[in-house]
């Protein structure tokens, strides 16, 4: 890879159709998504009726388009065995055996790949937010050690001594510098998150905001990083587009093509879509002219936007602009 191009950039089992917010309700009752080798398990507190209490999970690919596949009776922890080997993303939410009943907001998880000795343009696309408490999408706490998304960042990577001789994360690029505001490494003495000044890191991630994480030589090719957590329900999620470059995501753990996106509504013409290939290192690109996104030949752009993932944005316009996303499950 090109470093110094890198660092002075400024470019029994059914299906069913039910929504993904049902009216009958949701319940804030799993506790914990976890992963072990290739498995996913998730545990939830009882509800609905009972003793005996009897739950369906359920799971899904994709909120937009694929039907919810349903497993009962299950039992919590329930551990979908063996998934992480055949899928890139999936969605859990568990129901009581009741017409009537609630089911639970969905978890889930996406997998992201990165190369070895090579950067790769991600975001986090999920929460970290067990019930009864805020989202926390820090990387580590002085006290605490690595957080969970720092434990899932940190998973498939091996440790090192310092920027670009370990996993490093680069994230809000400042024109003016022509530098990173914020850094962080894998320390391998600690295996902790560390700033560039050696102090545990402090830097957190919000949705639909993105970063760089650089592998090292001794990183598997690729790594498997896989996010875990909580699907954003929130209806809306704005993303800033400052003038100038601003790495960014669609906020939501679904896909969604670039020229169908109201993105268009929000920039003028002349704005510009950047995408990483870091297998090819070179940048897909889109310009916005006339409402519309257009490739480097002049037709309709086929960016699209994948969960996990991240491209830049060069704003022309001398201010900032706030991209207002809807969600669309």
């Amino acid at each position: 890879m090109n470093t110094k191009s890198f660092l002075t950039l400024a470019v029994a089992s059914s299906l069913s159709l039910l929504p993904i917010s049902p009216a009958r309700g949701q319940v804030d009752a799993i506790t914990n998504i976890s992963k072990a080798g290739t498995n996913i398990t998730i545990t939830w507190n009882n509800f609905g009726p009972g003793p005996p209490y009897v739950y369906t999970v359920e799971y899904t690919s994709d909120f937009m388009t694929a039907p919810w596949t349903q497993v009962t009776p299950a039992t919590s922890p329930w551990t979908d065995v063996g998934v992480l080997s055949t899928e890139a993303i999936r969605f859990y939410r568990v129901a009581p055996n009741d017409p009537g009943g609630e089911r639970t907001f969905p978890v889930g998880f996406v997998k992201v790949e990165a190369l070895a000795n090579e950067c790769t343009m991600m975001s986090v696309p999920l929460l970290w937010s067990p019930p009864g408490t805020l989202p926390d999408m820090r990387l580590a706490d002085p006290a605490a050690g690595n957080l969970p998304i720092g434990d899932m960042l940190a998973d498939a990577l091996p440790p090192g001594g310092g920027l670009l001789t370990a996993p490093s994360i680069f994230k809000d690029w400042d024109p003016v510098l022509m530098t990173y505001r914020e850094k962080a490494f894998l320390d391998s003495t600690t295996s902790m998150w560390r700033d560039e000044a050696g102090s545990v890191s402090g830097m957190s991630f919000g949705l639909g905001e993105g970063f760089w994480l650089y592998t090292t030589t001794l990183c598997p090719n690729p790594a498997t990083i896989v996010f875990l957590g909580w699907v954003p329900m929130d209806a809306t999620i704005s993303v800033t587009l400052v003038k100038g470059w601003t790495m960014f995501n669609w906020p939501y753990p679904t896909t969604l093509e670039l020229k169908y996106s109201t993105l268009r509504h929000v920039g003028v013409d002349g704005d510009m879509v950047f995408e990483w290939n870091p297998t090819t290192g070179t940048y897909t690109t889109a310009t916005l002219a006339g409402g519309r996104w257009l490739d480097s030949g002049g037709g309709l752009s086929t960016i699209t936007f994948v969960p996990g993932t991240a491209k830049w944005y060069l704003r022309m316009a001398s201010n900032a602009v706030v991209w207002f996303c809807t969600r669309p499950y």
